[in-house]
């Protein structure tokens, strides 16, 4: 479990969310300390806030929209076919 949880800080700390969850999850089952919890989740917001800007979320807002688009007319094709 000790090496999981060193790799799960390591992603953690680059900005990966399912990583930090499972650290959660490890610190509430004692494998965690809070102190080490603490100091990874603030790596974790900085590194999260690094990859932020204004292009970056015009693209997933556009990403977004074609994929609702595309649902719609897959939904539409199904209806009309």
């Amino acid at each position: 479990m000790e090496r999981a949880v060193k790799h799960f800080i390591i992603a953690a700390h680059m900005g990966e969310e399912g990583s930090m969850k499972a650290l959660w999850k490890c610190h509430a089952k004692g494998f965690v300390k809070k102190d080490d919890l603490t100091v990874t989740l603030r790596a974790h917001q900085a590194a999260v806030d690094a990859t932020k800007s204004a292009q970056r979320e015009e693209a997933k807002k556009f990403f977004e929209w074609k994929a609702a688009k595309t649902k719609e007319l897959k939904s539409q094709a199904r209806r009309d076919g």
